[in-house]
């Protein structure tokens, strides 16, 4: 079944959200992601001759690009009042380049990964980076590049947002405050989720992370969740769906 044929009144993602300990926030925003390689192109040729001849080396291009951009580049976005901190930059995700011992790099790359925040289209971002590239051409003559988004562009799909009126929204803080004892501060989700097909494609409210766990160990060699988190969990997803089911009965009298 694809997203789009789901029919359902809102959901609750139970991904991990939280940074520093369990049950952090209440995230409403799911980021999204623009993902990009930037090709530079240099002299392909013998290694041996490289100190008689001018031969550009692609991979030490690459590095000059890569550094330059790390330091200096950052997209430009809108203001959004539950992301303070704007888009994650990360310039490096992976590096290749040359070919063996004696032959002069005439290739390398290197990706880079936006993570969106609402309002964000991927294609401003890509017009961003190719003006920042574009300056580093004027600088050196020899830098010869090509920006490639690194999955299909027709698969870009806007953060989602959930309006903080929705009922769903008003359950989960009840039931958390009751179970955790302190009431939950409304934020974003820092990576992106299955929100963006519950509620991008099929337009169903959609928490996208509310659950046990850290989302700084998500990802590394020993992903792990704290025992004494999965029963809070638990208690408080039942709580939620026992409250928002009374109310939508009550509503539907």
């Amino acid at each position: 079944m694809c997203s789009s044929d789901l029919t359902a009144d809102a959901a609750l993602i139970g991904e991990p959200q939280s940074i520093h300990e369990p049950f952090e926030s209440l995230p409403l925003v799911s980021r999204t992601g623009v993902s990009f390689l930037v090709r530079i192109y240099g002299t392909q040729g013998h290694s041996s001759v490289s100190d008689r001849i001018h031969m550009v080396n692609a991979i030490q291009k690459m590095d000059w690009v890569l550094d330059r951009m790390a330091r200096e580049w950052r997209p430009s976005y809108p203001d959004h009042p539950l992301c303070p901190y704007g888009p994650t930059v990360n310039v490096g995700m992976l590096v290749r380049g040359g070919v063996s011992f004696g032959i002069y790099p005439g290739f390398a790359e290197f990706g880079v990964e936006v993570r969106t925040t609402p309002g964000m289209a991927q294609e401003d971002v890509r017009a961003d980076a190719e003006l920042f590239l574009r300056a580093l051409s004027e600088e050196e003559a020899d830098l010869k590049w090509e920006f490639v988004y690194n999955r299909d562009p027709a698969l870009y799909t806007q953060p989602t947002v959930v309006p903080e009126d929705e009922p769903l929204v008003g359950h989960v803080l009840e039931a958390a405050e009751q179970v955790l004892g302190r009431r939950l501060p409304l934020t974003y989700f820092p990576g992106g989720t299955d929100a963006k097909e519950f509620q991008g494609v099929g337009g169903v409210p959609t928490l996208p992370g509310f659950g046990p766990g850290l989302l700084t160990v998500a990802h590394g060699p020993n992903e792990f969740v704290h025992l004494n988190a999965l029963a809070p969990s638990a208690e408080v997803y039942a709580l939620t769906a026992m409250s928002y089911l009374a109310d939508r009965g009550e509503r539907a009298r």
